[in-house]
């Protein structure tokens, strides 16, 4: 149960979702969306916010996008962790959505809510950063595609008020290429990561592609490690220059640990994929 009072509403088109957002926030209330809703109901019970109106957005069916289109693999952000763990689609985003959370609580992520939510991690997004990934927004700029790279800055999804992610597409072809996923944790499986690192090979390029989560404070696709790692071997690398910040200290892990917990998935990472990753 939550003890807060809210307005609900559950629109059926992305325009009225986004219209009646924008005609709420105008009006001076609080209107949050609720795709999931794990967040919000867990930041309501815990007084970390209080939304005076939520827009259920489970009823658009732009949302719940799961097929192929011109050569490319389109994921709606309205889809649960479990549903696309079900059909299976892309095996790299199977393995890392599979450790996400338990079997019950998968059931209620959405693929969208895992992107734009408050925890960090946002691991659902690493296998995106490997590849040539575009998402669909609705909002004060329309009803468009734009490259996640424009929009996923700093570990987050740069989204403008009221605006809706949608979904989220890659090439078709990259989903048979070979990658694995690697999520290292300090107890429990499904635990918060201490370090998870995506990678998929790159043809022609000895060096797999690279994307991490945990080890500083948002998911960062790691171009300049893959770089120094066709010169040296994972305990050699000058790490601390090759990342965005510093690696996080936290009650999980401290920073030192993290990067020795780093280089060793590395080396798990390189030997998985073989010699011509």
């Amino acid at each position: 149960m939550i003890a807060v009072d809210f307005a609900y509403r559950r629109p059926d088109t992305l325009a009225g979702a986004y219209e009646l957002f924008s005609d709420l926030a105008r009006r001076g209330e609080n209107p949050f969306y609720l795709g999931g809703g794990t967040e919000i109901v867990t930041g309501a019970r815990t007084g970390l916010f209080t939304p005076s109106s939520v827009i259920d957005v489970k009823a658009i069916s732009d949302l719940r996008a799961l097929a192929v289109h011109d050569g490319r693999l389109i994921l709606g952000a309205g889809l649960s962790l479990r549903e696309i763990l079900a059909k299976d689609p892309w095996p790299l985003l199977s393995h890392i959505l599979s450790r996400i959370a338990d079997h019950s609580v998968r059931t209620q992520i959405t693929l969208g809510g895992n992107l734009v939510g408050s925890i960090p991690y946002r691991e659902a997004v690493l296998p995106f950063l490997l590849t040539e990934s575009a998402v669909r927004l609705y909002g004060s700029g329309g009803d468009r595609w734009v490259p996640l790279a424009h929009v996923f800055t700093d570990g987050s999804l740069r989204l403008a008020v009221g605006e809706l992610l949608v979904a989220l597409s890659v090439p078709e072809a990259v989903t048979r290429l070979g990658g694995v996923a690697c999520k290292k944790t300090r107890f429990d499986w499904v635990d918060y990561p201490l370090v998870t690192v995506a990678a998929r090979r790159q043809p022609g390029r000895r060096i797999p592609a690279l994307a991490v989560s945990g080890l500083t404070s948002g998911p960062f696709r790691a171009l300049r490690v893959e770089d120094a790692l066709l010169h040296a071997g994972p305990a050699e690398i000058p790490l601390r220059e090759l990342l965005p910040e510093a690696p996080l200290d936290d009650r999980h892990g401290s920073s030192a640990y993290r990067e020795f917990v780093f280089r060793n998935t590395l080396e798990d990472v390189l030997e998985q994929l073989g010699p011509n990753g």
